[in-house]
């Protein structure tokens, strides 16, 4: 199972009731406007070049002999951008003639840079923060070649330190990263040669030992584009200016999808958007939660959470970082004994584990302990509780694939918690915790006290068992302008979570990407359906 069940969730260390961060509950200062970056603060750490034909080798080599669909997929496209940039590669080469100075090469292909920079935290304290920056540049003379425009890649939920942006050099190119990087690359449309900026967001790279503020949309959203100036001021200080005109636009899924989202608000609420500054031009979201709240009441309302971890997380999020529940709740409050037992808060907490490797562990619980299970698909089709008696009776699916766990919203959350969230009843003692908890999570929901004033493409998967389609509704009651563009996605075979993420990085995202930097974004319809049989 690869990036794209790393998802919703959010990587968090317990700090509400730690000492890790070192907030003690403080209020959150004005995190609002940006860091100027200073240039003799910026440090530059790991750096790399690959040809387009190495990169996509490699994604080829990563999936190719595999029988899942999702690889078949990913091979295929491999092989046919490995087609198009041996085209290009050898059209340059006879159109210049092979250069004995040069080494004999005029192939095309990208560098990779980790920068850190300047930020703040939830608290309004100075913080360094690192990220991934990727360029093209023409391997032949081993020079940059003109980058048109900025995009930047939000990334998914990671839950070990190793697979964040900056660890570029050891990540597979199936992640989003690797699909992000690929908007470096010089095309015969030369809107596609752009600068590439991906932050690791709080929590990750320089800032591992603290938690990561998940779904803390404002302090996410400074912080990128704090990363975005900081990028920008580099490359053009120390590489080449950017063409006179250029765009920016944002890009993510699942979380990236919502800080995204939460991106171009901020942009647009402190006035960043203008040709003087970001000369901001629109965001592609997909499948992300923008409302908190409906995705819990989702949960809920079906008595089903596929990603255990999930429901947890965005729970925990508001106890780490939230200024109305930070250091007066914790997640005992809210979630079940057993869930606790698994063990889930260390796991998190060590950055050592990856969603899948979280995932095979509660699972490896649920089957050895009768405080906390869960359902899992057999290899019949049947979910079945993944209990010690029923672990050697069945054949199992397993626990990392695409749906093939779930367990019921009792098995994480107290019972006090599911009834208000599904009815706003309780027993006066729970109040204040439920109160607070909600209002944590509605401060943080896009989907309010907003207008965009630039396009937004909204791509959502009518199936998301992760990240539930009431999403997508909510946005599109709370988006009435023309620039809102909601895409409903409804695909023939590949529909869930895992499946659509790697949909949308092979064609939708690049394509409504090349929409909104070509300025040819109003083609497209409001609540318009895409999918079918397309693979």
């Amino acid at each position: 199972m690869r990036m794209f069940i790393l998802l919703l969730v959010g990587v968090l260390v317990f700090t509400a009731c730690s000492d890790d961060n070192g907030s003690e509950g403080k209020p959150t200062s004005d995190i609002t406007g940006v860091t100027q970056p200073d240039l003799s603060k910026i440090e530059v750490g790991e750096t790399g070049q690959r040809s387009w034909h190495e990169h996509y080798t490699m994604l080829l080599k990563e999936v190719e002999g595999s029988n899942g669909e999702e690889d078949n997929m990913l091979a295929e496209y491999a092989r046919q951008q490995l087609h198009d940039v041996d085209s290009i590669d050898q059209s340059l080469k006879e159109g210049t003639g092979e250069d004995a100075d040069s080494g004999g090469s005029a192939f095309i292909g990208y560098k990779y840079t980790n920068i850190c920079y300047e930020s703040v935290d939830q608290n309004g304290n100075p913080v360094k923060l690192s990220e991934l920056v990727v360029y093209p540049y023409e391997a032949g003379n081993n020079t940059s070649v003109e980058v048109r425009n900025i995009v930047i890649g939000c990334h998914v939920t990671i839950t070990s330190d190793f697979e964040r942006p900056s660890n570029y050099a050891n990540l597979k190119l199936t992640t989003d990263v690797g699909m992000l990087a690929c908007h470096a690359r010089m095309q015969e449309d030369p809107v596609y040669s752009n600068l590439v900026v991906i932050p690791d967001y709080q929590g990750y790279g320089t800032t591992s030992s603290t938690a990561h503020p998940y779904l803390y949309q404002t302090l996410t959203a400074r912080q990128v584009v704090d990363g975005t100036l900081a990028a920008r001021a580099w490359f053009e200080q120390n590489v080449c200016k950017l063409r006179q005109g250029y765009k920016t636009i944002a890009a993510g899924y699942s979380q990236g999808g919502s800080v995204a989202m939460a991106v171009q608000r901020y942009i647009e609420q402190n006035n960043l958007d203008g040709k003087s500054q970001l000369n901001f031009a629109g965001s592609v979201c997909g499948d992300g939660p923008y409302d908190p709240v409906a995705t819990l009441k989702s949960y809920v309302a079906t008595d089903k959470v596929y990603m255990p971890v999930a429901t947890g997380l965005i729970i925990k999020g508001m106890c780490d970082s939230n200024p109305v529940v930070a250091g007066k709740y914790s997640p005992r409050d809210y979630f079940t004994e057993g869930f606790i037992n698994t063990g889930i808060i260390d796991m998190i907490a060590s950055k050592n584990y990856s969603t899948d490797e979280v995932q095979k562990k509660l699972a490896e619980y649920s089957a050895t302990h009768s405080d906390f299970n869960i359902m899992r698909l057999t290899t019949k089709g049947n979910y079945m509780p993944y209990t010690a008696e029923n672990k050697n009776k069945y054949s199992w699916k397993d626990a990392t694939a695409n749906g093939a766990v779930y367990c019921t919203v009792d098995q994480v959350m107290r019972p006090e918690v599911i009834k208000y969230i599904k009815d706003e009843t309780v027993a006066d003692e729970y109040r204040p915790k439920l109160e607070a908890i909600v209002k944590a999570l509605e401060m943080n929901n896009l989907c309010k006290q907003w207008q965009p004033r630039h396009p937004i493409f909204v791509f959502h998967s009518m199936r998301d068992e992760v990240v539930p389609f009431d999403n997508y509704n909510s946005a599109t009651a709370a988006f009435t302008g023309n620039y809102f563009k909601g895409l409903k996605y409804n695909a023939g075979c590949v529909y869930l979570h895992v499946g659509t993420g790697t949909s949308f990085y092979m064609y939708y995202e690049g394509v409504y990407t090349g929409a909104l930097l070509k300025g040819t974004w109003q083609k497209y319809s409001h609540d318009q359906e895409v999918g079918g049989y397309i693979w």
